[in-house]
């Protein structure tokens, strides 16, 4: 009995201890933690921008002065635009050359034509600096009146018959066939008294 006694008082002795000093138990965890891995994102390709050709420089233009005034030799064509400066003036001509009139010869009498009785003939040659198309009047201004007038065209073959005219010291003929520089006009007129040109031919259209 009393050893009964004894192991009961030994075991709530024992619990007693132990509930005073619990025993620790230690248990290892394994947690898997999760690194985000940074991915580089690609590089943007900046653009290129194309390179605009420079202009040449011009040796012979300077440029100086509040007005930024351009001197030198300056070409400009058809449908340029003038830039710069208050002095730089340009003036293009993109039309045709002005016609011009010459007199190659006069020559009383001459070769070309018929003489006629009780008449003085009288032969003048005229070349033009460009091509000149038909019909037009070739207008002449003598001296003295003249009593006739006609005309031909050198180098060619056919050739248009004539239409009005206008006699006296301010004569007019009426030319059919178109005239240039390698088929001048020679226009022939026919008077009492020997004429000679007061002013220079003129053509009318």
């Amino acid at each position: 009995m009393l050893i009964l006694v004894a192991a009961a008082l030994g075991m709530s002795g024992y619990d007693f201890y132990h509930s005073l000093h619990p025993k620790i138990v230690e248990k290892v965890v394994t947690k898997t933690v999760e690194k985000p891995v940074p991915i580089p994102c690609p590089e943007a390709t900046p653009e290129t921008k194309p390179t605009r050709p420079k202009a040449p420089s011009s040796a012979n233009q300077q440029q100086s002065g509040k007005s930024n005034v351009q001197t030198g030799s300056i070409t400009q064509g058809c449908g340029s635009i003038q830039q710069g400066g208050t002095e730089n003036k340009a003036n293009v001509n993109c039309g045709p050359p002005p016609l011009v009139l010459t007199i190659a010869s006069i020559d009383t009498p001459g070769t070309a034509f018929v003489p006629k009785d009780g008449f003085i003939k009288t032969e003048i040659t005229i070349v033009p600096n460009q091509e000149v198309t038909a019909p037009f009047t070739i207008a002449l201004e003598f001296d003295n009146p003249i009593s006739e007038i006609g005309h031909t065209v050198k180098n060619l073959g056919a050739q248009m018959g004539g239409g009005p005219y206008t006699v006296g010291t301010h004569a007019r003929e009426t030319v059919s066939t178109s005239i240039g520089p390698s088929h001048p006009l020679v226009v022939v007129v026919f008077s009492l008294q020997t004429v000679k040109l007061v002013a220079a031919p003129k053509i009318d259209f």
